[in-house]
């Protein structure tokens, strides 16, 4: 069977890269520089030049997307970003699946710039994304769903090799940092994604480029099992390297069948941190006023409070925290200044989970449409769990005068009608 498969170890992924990447790999030059017209004049203020163009660099045939921004749009808040992209969504003919690949990797950059930065990632009207804030990362993210929705498609596997990333150094907005940066680091820890670090002093994965991959490819694998190359489509990129030609390869491979597990990359494995302590002195509303704070802790997962009995038969609490290792100190001396307790145990626990990601359905009530966030969570590619958010219900409810307990069984009826969300 014929199958996508992205390669980044040459060096690493962008969203530029990528594209390029896939045009050559599908020919469909025209259809990227038809859809990039479309979504540069869709702001009038912007005045951008963007194409698609065959070239030779390093020897090589490939495509590069050339971009000049002389006047791009005003930093907005990410719900600005989401609804753009979605207006977009019809004028460029977007599929349902297409439109559900955005918002998922909208949503994955989004949780990453919250928990690295701080923000209420529900709250999207004060969060930025930055240096993402440009026209460019709309070309990146709804040009790939483009071209999958029109060369390929969305229930077909996707392969995908370690990513590469550079060393050294760089800066912007938050200072200088170390390759990889905060934000694509966390992006390859959350979405368990096998990288690798070579020796050149550049940053060779975006964060852009790294969250299209890890909701484009469906088997993150450390090798290709036996196959035959079909095609190939090389993407350069901008940047030029000090040691080795700059491109990102994608290929059209075919795999025997069975050769590789279906969706392995359905499967996270990760370790956290367990806190706990016992607190037999503490009064109800600081153990109330405790547990809010620390559920808004930057790094927090989860946290329990159960009634123990403790020495001299005394009634108490414990408290339990679930957290990530490099929150664990921070946390501790939290709990301890917070509730005057004399210790807290940690101890590190394994864990397997399902891939959890949150995507946005529009629902039709009336002759009024309103966006409601659906939580997914797959293992072994089956959905276990598919949840609408229950502040959009809330929200829907009081607009429209229906009952939460309809307005959830509509859309979940609606869910398992279109399977869209099961099959992705």
């Amino acid at each position: 069977m014929n199958h996508i498969a992205i390669d980044p170890r040459q060096s690493g992924i962008s969203g530029d890269m990528l594209i390029g990447s896939l045009s050559d790999l599908f020919s469909c030059h025209d259809l990227v520089n038809a859809v990039i017209a479309k979504i540069v004049a869709f702001f009038p203020g912007i005045r951008a030049n963007y194409r698609c163009i065959q070239t030779k660099k390093f020897g090589l045939s490939g495509t590069f997307l050339s971009q000049e921004i002389q006047a791009d749009f005003p930093k907005s808040p990410v719900s600005t970003l989401l609804q753009m992209s979605r207006e977009l969504a019809r004028p460029l003919n977007l599929s349902s699946s297409a439109v559900s690949f955005v918002d998922k990797v909208f949503s994955t950059i989004i949780g990453v710039e919250a928990e690295i930065h701080g923000y209420d990632k529900n709250n999207r009207e004060e969060m930025h994304f930055h240096e993402l804030n440009s026209i460019d990362t709309l070309i990146d993210i709804l040009g790939v769903a483009a071209i999958i929705d029109t060369c390929s498609s969305w229930e077909s596997p996707v392969y995908g090799l370690p990513i590469c990333y550079g060393s050294g150094r760089f800066k912007f907005s938050h200072g200088d940092f170390a390759v990889p940066g905060p934000a694509v680091t966390r992006l390859l820890v959350k979405e368990n994604i096998p990288s690798v670090q070579i020796d050149d002093p550049h940053e060779l994965a975006t964060v852009t480029g790294v969250a299209l991959y890890s909701k484009l490819v469906t088997n993150s694998l450390k090798s290709l099992p036996l196959h035959t190359k079909k095609k190939i489509g090389l993407g350069f990129g901008s940047q030029a390297l000090d040691q080795r030609p700059n491109f990102l390869k994608t290929e059209i491979i075919d795999l025997e069948e069975g050769s590789v597990p279906s969706r392995a990359f359905d499967v996270n494995h990760d370790q956290i941190m367990v806190l706990e302590s016992h607190l037999d002195d503490i009064t109800g509303e600081l153990l109330g006023a405790t547990f809010e704070n620390l559920a808004n802790e930057q790094g927090v997962l989860d946290v329990s409070v159960y009634p123990l009995i403790m020495k001299k038969n005394r009634p108490g609490h414990c408290i339990r925290v679930l957290c990530t290792p490099d929150a664990s100190q921070r946390v501790s001396k939290k709990i301890i200044e917070t509730t005057g307790t004399l210790g807290v145990r940690h101890y590190l626990a394994s864990r397997h989970t399902a891939v959890r990601e949150v995507v946005t359905k529009v629902v039709k009530f009336g002759t009024s449409e309103y966006p409601v966030r659906v939580k997914i969570a797959k293992y072994e590619g089956k959905a276990v769990s598919v949840k609408p958010e229950f502040d959009d219900l809330m929200h829907i409810s009081r607009l429209t005068g229906e009952p939460i307990t309809s307005i959830q069984k509509r859309i979940l009826s609606e869910i398992e009608m279109s399977k869209v969300f099961y099959d992705q």
